[in-house]
């Protein structure tokens, strides 16, 4: 027998509005579903898409899921810089060598975008005269 329990049944669908009930969820907004031919809860859809492009993603950088968990766990979940939670909520960025495509570590999106800055050498010489002419 199949347990039904978890499934995001939708009832009271109103295809002009596009809503319904999700049986998980509540009321929620509903999109076509991946099959391109039914109506689904657009949180389990959202869902499903986000697994999707993050496997793909991880995969840019070579790594698997599990490889990340494994980071994430070695780091107790936190940026490997500021020892923080990404304040933004965020998943940790994957930290990688943009010369030779080593995965270095999981970043905060804040010292993500700070560490990139840094590597750019010749925009810190120049932000350094920067502030000493002013």
């Amino acid at each position: 027998m199949v347990d039904k329990s978890s499934w995001h049944t939708l009832t009271e669908i109103n295809k002009d509005d596009m809503a319904a009930v999700c049986a998980q969820c509540g009321p929620v907004p509903v999109v076509l579903h991946s099959n391109g031919r039914t109506l689904a809860c657009s949180v389990i859809e959202h869902d499903r898409a986000f697994k999707k492009n993050r496997k793909r993603l991880l995969a840019g950088y070579g790594i698997t899921e599990d490889q990340y968990n494994i980071l994430l766990e070695v780091q107790n979940g936190v940026c490997a810089i500021c020892k923080q939670s990404c304040p933004s909520g965020r998943l940790l960025a994957v930290d990688h060598d943009h010369k030779t495509g080593r995965v270095r570590g999981l970043l905060c999106m804040v010292c993500n975008n700070r560490l990139g800055i840094i590597e750019n050498t010749d925009w810190v010489e120049l932000a350094k005269k920067y502030l000493e002419n002013t």
